[in-house]
């Protein structure tokens, strides 16, 4: 499995899965978020029931529910709020970093309740995706939260403990041609020095995995119980950028 760490900007690419293509023309795409319209400091989350939305090549599917108590959606939204200060599940739509990446004001948000894919209406080979933890995510691990949730690294900051997401690239005939971790928060001494949650936006190269139909996202962490994952499960992500592949 390839490992995609962060630790500030810095990635460690290790063993890749290559998928050959046909030496076609190449079409650039870049899915930056900024041509989906919100009013400032605001969200979309499926409320419309359209069960997702199309922007560049790609498809990002969402599921909401609400009845006369509850109102709950998984899979990806967009946002372009700034809170960089409130904790708690009432300001799950910010990233840590106050923007999108580089400064920009749209960026996607993914909850994922068990595993949620990107699907791109042509095969493309990702050259960037940028990805930041959200505001939620990043408080939960640094201070714990009044769930019984602990402080990653624990008080002393030398629990072993990590929080990542792991990629699955899929070909379009639905062949596995690559994986990979990224830790938005490790504390792991096997594999760095000094433990971090990451706070900033960082870039991606997955052009290794060649030419990606389907990019599935899933987490995993050290801090769970017999229910599942305690941190919650959120990432942002912004400027998904690729080559198409034309087609004669």
């Amino acid at each position: 499995m390839k490992t995609l760490r962060l630790k500030s900007i810095t990635m460690v690419l290790l063993t890749t899965f290559l998928l050959s293509c046909d030496k076609n023309e190449i079409v650039r795409d870049r899915i930056d978020f900024e041509e989906l319209n919100l009013p400032e400091n605001s969200f979309w989350n499926g409320a419309d029931g359209s069960g997702g939305f199309n922007t560049g090549n790609a498809r990002f599917p969402n599921s909401y529910f609400k009845d006369e108590m509850y109102e709950y959606w998984s899979g990806f939204s967009y946002s372009n709020v700034r809170n960089v200060l409130s904790r708690g599940y009432t300001n799950q739509f910010a990233s840590i970093a106050g923007s999108g990446a580089e400064g920009s004001e749209n960026y996607a948000v993914l909850y994922s309740a068990l595993i949620d894919s990107i699907v791109f209406d042509t095969p493309e080979k990702i050259t960037n995706i940028s990805v930041c933890n959200s505001t939620y995510a990043y408080f939960v691990m640094k201070e714990g939260d009044e769930w019984g949730t602990p402080r990653m690294g624990g008080e002393d900051g030398k629990s072993q403990d990590y929080f990542k997401m792991v990629l699955s690239a899929f070909d379009e005939g639905g062949k596995l041609i690559g994986n990979g971790n990224i830790y938005l928060a490790d504390f792991d001494s096997t594999r760095v020095h000094t433990g971090y949650i990451s706070n900033v936006w960082t870039d991606i190269d997955l052009s290794d995995f060649g030419f990606v139909k389907k990019l599935t996202f899933h987490f995993d962490s050290s801090i769970q119980n017999e229910f599942g994952i305690l941190i919650p499960t959120y990432v942002c992500i912004d400027n998904i950028e690729g080559e198409l592949q034309s087609v004669d």
